[in-house]
């Protein structure tokens, strides 16, 4: 048996900590914060555009499909900056 080519993409989790257990600096929060307020300002303006794609598309735009959204793993950011709300 030859083995076949894999076409997997792995991700290097020091550019995207969002999918990490590792915890999140105050700056990664914010940068990722700006991102995910980037992500909902650019479904907004283009909703339309977006739905004609289906739901996953709407989704990938949430970071609950795929993980390229700048809302991909706000939680863990909103909760690091949660302290600094305080």
């Amino acid at each position: 048996l030859t083995p076949t080519k894999s076409l997997a993409t792995v991700i290097s989790s020091s550019a995207n900590k969002a999918g990490t257990l590792d915890a999140l600096t105050m700056e990664e929060a914010e940068q990722r914060f700006r991102a995910g307020r980037e992500s909902v300002a650019y479904l907004l303006k283009n909703y339309n555009e977006i739905c004609e794609g289906g739901g996953d598309n709407v989704r990938r735009y949430l970071g609950t499909v795929g993980t390229t959204s700048g809302l991909f793993g706000i939680q863990k950011a909103m909760k690091t900056l949660a302290d600094k709300a305080d």
